[in-house]
């Protein structure tokens, strides 16, 4: 007989919001056109970044 497991008191964390919402603004990446959210000064995306 094969036992079920439980998941007792996991909190899904994708559904939290981040730590400084009001700090958050919408731009676009002038490299590859891609719409993003973020509180970083730079408007390259984190794709573009690594390249």
């Amino acid at each position: 007989m094969k036992k079920k497991k439980k998941m007792v008191g996991v909190r899904c964390q994708c559904h939290e919001p981040p730590a400084r919402e009001s700090g958050m603004r919408t731009v676009m990446c002038p490299r590859c056109g891609k719409i993003y959210r973020t509180d970083k000064e730079d408007d390259v995306c984190f794709s573009c970044q690594r390249r």
